[in-house]
């Protein structure tokens, strides 16, 4: 058989050079040939002839025909660029996706950092956080329930690899570089291995690190050993002593991406910590950090961990009546921003759409006045698709271009956002342009292109079919419907912005029970060997309060601890005397202040009804105590009286006599309630951790040098305390609803902006094309009157329509808003008619400038013109 005559008839090669294709053919030939001789069907070697014609054909093609689509390309981005001769059109819709794209990048810079990217340990995403829980709150892990725990987990094949446990406490660092206070940690033995990360340099704890065997070794962070040592290198085997009081030697230094969120620079071996963690009712501040098996979800390892703590809790019915919560380990990162963080990356969404339609409504206004060009190019032969597509190269060009600007408002956005963040998220989250963010925002670009340039596309080639003013009528209800779904998404942003104004308003019109103004607070912990009994504590904090009771400027002195808003705690277990002992876990739980007889005034504190402390309440009298109104209010009928009353605290087991009713504050935060607080006389009860609070009558920071070194001339091996004004502190208590407000403020009004642009728009070219009609109005008797109600009736009723469609839209979506206001409704009508009211009087100033010019059409040269 000849084969190769088989071969070409079956190709039907066309477009090849005669010598390849002779080549091929013989090649082919040849392989069915073996294929017979062989015994095998030559119609099966090559099953689809058609197919590897068009391979063949493919892959032989000149070069300049291989890169034929590219060269379209090209060329349609050169033609697209050279219509930007008369830059107005593509300066503002650049700009306006600069915005957007921009907008967006910079806040998801901030979402990826602290939601979406991986933690810097191994297997991350497995790695949860376990703490107990008890009277509806989240509480510390005790170390023996961790122990048992553990034991449990190993016993029964549990949900976990392993568990470590951590406590966190401070301490003052010495013997290296200059004193400081750092955050550090005891930790389990496998605590490095259970995160999946080991010391760069260096190596981890001996064996016996979980026993009262433990060396004094510590492994510290990389910023720490360079800002102590010089460098890493250097820190190995050199020693730091803690608390002035033991030494201990650097055996490992972790990889400089370490982080956890309490900022921990100096990890200690728990086993040192055992004879103070051997109570199982003791829970200091501490967790335990648990790797789940492969394949075991997160509700899984809850319900296991929730069997155990009920098995405890029966085991030992008097100390440990508490549950269990378990939450994936970047919980204790994020804290309470993921809800705002979503919740700003959806409001940045809408200002890119927002951008998108108003350069989707240019695009249809440039494409319909430029259908002359597409019609000649239709009657040379350029069919729909080659239409589309040179519109689409338009669209690209001006995407590549908006991109490019976009990255840099998103640099500067990013600064922006750092300015604005809490300090607490500024502490673990970096922002910067890598290339998760790059990514984002090319998706982000893709997607916005496609937006505001098929659309447009599609129009501007779809052919005429019924004349011209079939196709006037098809481009001006496009233009409409962009222009009420601009309004629709700028409304739901101005209503957020407002809801979110209100909320924070309400906030701050809390009283947070004391007078923040005109007080410096200097705070420093008494460590060393100089601090360890009571009446050292107190010969110090005396001589501090008379120093700076002489400073110039200072009305008042005074000694607190836990002060209100920092969230700082320290709660014991009371019971009043003469009734019955509550239930173990039922007791009150209250807040304790170690104060001195100066602190209400200092603090404007006010005192309600008996006395405060004085001079006599010293460690020889009887022990004393102050409640809050909202204690008493929660124990007695009448608040008065608790006066003379006394609570057996679980402090020294003492018992307390109520001598005054102090005013409530809020100590966790201005939208939190009022606790159940006491306060006891530092006298008797000095403490180890001060605050001295000075109300000024001069501005208080200019006092900051002289009150941090006076502690430095008390005791120079102590660290610098740390010193600020309570408006600080107040300022920092709302830092996370202020952030989010400056943020909707400033994206709510981007939307007014570019909604108030789309508006004009699309009434400046309505009204371009409506010359003649509005010329023959005027002519026949129409006054400038009827024709500005006639443009702006329009106009307003489109402007109706998409605030109607906004209010909808914040109505469905307002139980996502209800997470994040104080104290407003999310459909408060206040704020939704004055939103409303907003972007109708928007409208109206955008399509003013388009109406005057309507009015002024003369009637002749408008008819001339037509």
């Amino acid at each position: 058989m000849d084969w190769s005559r088989y071969v070409r008839e079956r190709l039907h090669l066309s477009e090849l050079d005669p010598a390849r294709e002779a080549s091929i053919v013989a090649e082919l030939a040849q392989q069915l040939e073996q294929a017979a001789r062989a015994g095998r069907d030559p119609e099966r070697e090559i099953p689809d002839w058609p197919a590897l014609a068009r391979k063949i054909e493919r892959e032989a093609a000149p070069a300049s025909e291989r890169w034929a689509a590219a060269s379209d390309l090209v060329r349609d981005l050169r033609h697209a660029f050279r219509t930007w001769r008369a830059p107005g059109f593509a300066i503002i819709a650049i700009l306006t996706l600069a915005l957007g794209i921009g907008a967006n990048t910079a806040m998801f810079s901030w979402v990826n950092a602290e939601l979406l990217a991986a933690l810097p340990y191994a297997h991350s995403g497995r790695l949860l956080i376990l703490n107990e829980w008890a009277d509806g709150r989240k509480v510390s892990v005790s170390f023996p329930d961790y122990v048992s725990w553990r034991q449990d987990n190993r016993k029964g094949q549990g949900s976990f690899v392993q568990m470590a446990w951590v406590q966190w406490f401070s301490t003052d660092l010495s013997g290296a570089g200059a004193p400081e206070v750092v955050a550090s940690a005891g930790v389990s033995a496998n605590y490095f291995s259970t995160l999946g990360i080991l010391p760069v340099l260096g190596r981890s704890f001996s064996p016996g690190a979980d026993s009262g065997a433990a060396k004094h070794e510590a492994v510290i962070t990389w910023a720490l050993a360079h800002r102590q040592f010089g460098t890493a290198a250097n820190a190995v085997g050199k020693t730091i002593n803690l608390d002035q009081k033991q030494a201990y030697a650097i055996v490992g230094i972790l990889p400089p991406q370490y982080r956890d969120p309490n900022q921990t620079l100096v990890f200690l071996p728990d086993g040192l910590q055992l004879k103070n963690n051997a109570d199982r009712g003791n829970r200091g501040d501490s967790a335990v950090i648990g790797e789940r098996k492969p394949g075991v979800t997160v509700a899984t390892a809850a319900a296991e961990m929730r069997a155990e703590s009920a098995r405890l809790s029966a085991a030992y019915p008097d100390d440990n009546n508490v549950g269990s919560i378990v939450a994936p380990l970047r919980s204790a990162f994020v804290g309470n921003d993921a809800p705002m963080l979503w919740l700003l990356l959806g409001a940045v969404g809408l200002v890119l759409l927002i951008a998108c339609a108003n350069v989707a409504n240019l695009m249809l206004t440039r494409t319909a006045a430029r259908q002359q060009e597409w019609s000649v190019r239709s009657a040379l032969g350029a069919g729909r698709a080659r239409l589309v597509r040179q519109l689409l190269a338009e669209s690209l060009a001006l995407g590549l271009v908006g991109t490019a600007c976009g990255l840099l408002v998103a640099w500067a956005g990013m600064r922006g956002l750092a300015a604005l963040m809490p300090i607490a998220a500024k502490e673990v989250v970096a922002l910067s342009l890598n290339p998760t963010v790059l990514a984002f925002t090319v998706v982000a670009a893709l997607i916005a292109i496609v937006l505001f340039g098929l659309g447009p596309a599609l129009t501007a080639s779809r052919p005429v079919a019924a004349g011209r003013g079939n196709a006037g009528l098809g481009w001006r209800a496009r233009r409409e419907a962009l222009l009420v779904a601009e309004v629709a998404l700028a409304l739901m942003l101005t209503a957020a912005a407002g809801l979110l104004l209100r909320s924070f308003a309400n906030l701050v019109a809390v009283n947070p029970g004391f007078q923040p103004s005109s007080v410096l607070t200097v705070s420093r912990r008494l460590a060393g060997p100089h601090y360890t009994n009571d009446p050292a504590v107190l010969q110090f904090e005396q001589q501090a309060l008379a120093r700076y009771a002489a400073l110039p400027g200072v009305d008042a002195t005074a000694i607190g601890t836990n002060l209100p808003l920092t969230g700082s705690h320290s709660r014991t277990d009371v019971s009043i005397v003469g009734r019955p002992l509550p239930q173990r876990g039922h007791y009150p739980h209250p807040d304790l202040h170690e104060i001195s007889p100066g602190y209400l005034p200092a603090m404007g504190l006010p005192l309600l009804s008996g006395r405060n402390f004085d001079a006599t309440d010293t460690t020889n009298s009887p022990a004393v105590v102050l409640i809050s109104e909202h204690f008493a209010r929660l124990s007695w009928s009448k608040p008065g009286d608790a006066l003379g009353q006394q609570l057996c605290c679980g402090r020294k087991d003492a018992r307390l006599t109520i001598i005054g009713i102090v005013g409530n504050t809020r100590q966790y935060g201005l939208n939190s309630p009022a606790n159940i607080e006491l306060y006891l006389p530092f006298t008797q009860y000095p403490p180890q951790h001060p605050t001295f609070v000075l109300r000024t009558s001069v501005p208080p920071l200019t006092l900051a040098h002289e009150a941090s070194a006076i502690f430095h001339r008390l005791d120079p091996n102590l660290p610098a305390p740390e010193v600020q004004t309570m408006q600080q502190l107040l300022a920092a208590s709302v830092g996370q609803p202020r952030a989010m407000l400056w943020l909707l403020e400033i994206f709510g009004a981007l939307a007014l902006l570019l909604a108030a642009i789309g508006i004009y728009g699309v009434v400046s070219y309505a009204t371009e094309r409506r010359t003649a009609e509005i010329g023959i109005r005027m002519a026949l008797g129409a006054n400038r009157t009827a024709v500005a109600r006639m443009i702006g009736g329009q106009t307003l009723k489109l402007v109706a329509i998409g605030i109607a469609l906004g209010l909808v839209g914040v109505l469905t979506l307002g139980h996502t808003l209800k997470l994040l206001l104080f104290q407003v409704s999310a459909a408060d009508p206040l704020v939704l008619a004055l939103a409303a009211l907003v972007l109708l009087a928007t409208g109206t100033l955008a399509c003013a400038i388009p109406i005057r010019r309507a009015t002024r059409v003369d009637p002749i040269t408008a008819l001339r013109q037509e």
